[in-house]
């Protein structure tokens, strides 16, 4: 892949965020270092990240794709209601994965369980 001055600095905004962002985020921020850059490079790099691995793209039922660049293996816990994602550690996927490799000659290139349920804080506003 080419180098890319927009893609560096969408990297660079994945690889300092925790919040799992937008792509309308991910733009936001961008803009604020390049104000001329578009909407759709923005987009098509996203795509393009996610597609060769350097990022992960996270599907959610509240709307919007989020992106993460943590590289560790992990999982991502969703909330419904807000679209809020949160990272944690499940070390059964280890287990899991031996388990499907043994029994159905599975060979996995990675392990994430993805939770849907309702955050914490859209509990306390119901």
């Amino acid at each position: 892949m080419n180098y890319s001055r927009q893609r560096e600095l969408i990297l660079d905004f994945l690889k300092s965020s925790k919040e799992h962002p937008t792509a309308e985020r991910i733009l936001e921020k961008v803009r604020e270092a390049d104000p001329l850059v578009a909407r759709g490079t923005v987009y098509r790099n996203l795509t393009l990240l996610a597609e060769t691995g350097e990022i992960i793209k996270i599907s959610t039922c509240a709307g919007g794709d989020r992106f993460d660049y943590i590289h560790e293996k992990h999982s991502h816990a969703i909330c419904k209601r807000c679209g809020k994602v949160f990272d944690f550690s499940l070390p059964v996927c280890g287990e899991l994965v031996l388990k499907l490799e043994e029994t159905m000659e599975f060979i996995s290139s990675e392990c994430g369980v993805t939770v849907t349920g309702i955050c914490e804080d859209c509990k306390k506003n119901a």
